[in-house]
């Protein structure tokens, strides 16, 4: 098989390097953004370990306080009820944000078919 060039021109040239010039930004932002995010994930995980540790000690606290306080004769009864008037607050200011989310997103679409 013998070896065949090609002659290119000067756009030719000139968008090449543009294309491989942006390809190496392009990787090079990736690799920026993945090590950042490995960073991140590693603080993250730091953070979690001091605050399970944290955590444990306040617990050994208080289990520690709870043994040295003395025990109390009357029972208190649990109550069972659940206040559904908070539960129904609680779904329809859920219901509210994504319904409002969807008014945007539909706003957007409208815009952008605007545009096209």
């Amino acid at each position: 098989m013998d070896t065949e060039y090609i002659r290119l021109g000067p756009q030719e040239l000139k968008y090449g390097k543009k294309s491989l010039l942006e390809s190496q930004f392009f990787i090079l932002n990736a690799m920026k953004h993945y090590n950042e995010y490995r960073r991140l994930r590693k603080e993250e995980f730091m953070l979690k370990v001091a605050l399970k540790k944290s955590a444990d000690d306040v617990m050994s606290s208080l289990n520690h306080l709870e043994s040295l306080l003395p025990k109390a004769s009357i029972k208190v009864e649990k109550s069972k009820h659940i206040n559904t008037s908070h539960v129904k607050e609680v779904h329809s200011k859920q219901q509210d944000k994504v319904l409002a989310l969807d008014l945007e997103i539909n706003r957007i679409k409208q815009k952008l078919s605007a545009l096209r």
